[in-house]
């Protein structure tokens, strides 16, 4: 499973954008609030690994500049 969270922070919206990735990435999407009860975003998730196309396509397809994308890379 894949993971992004801040979108929110660069004016896109994360059910928009999981429709997209689902298309994109021929996968299942998943919008859920993160955990905490300080926290006020929400997380997409994406099925299986697409670390490094979801990169080129936050870039690319969404004009994110790269130093604001950090990767936590857990296999």
């Amino acid at each position: 499973m894949t993971y992004v969270c801040g979108l929110e922070d660069f004016a896109i919206e994360p059910e928009t954008f999981a429709q997209t990735a689902q298309r994109k990435f021929s996968a299942s999407t998943l919008v859920s609030k993160l955990t905490g009860k300080n926290e006020v975003g929400v997380e997409i998730g994406i099925q299986g690994n697409v670390l490094r196309e979801l990169l080129t396509v936050l870039k690319r397809d969404w004009g994110i500049p790269g130093k604001f994308l950090e990767v936590e890379d857990k296999t």
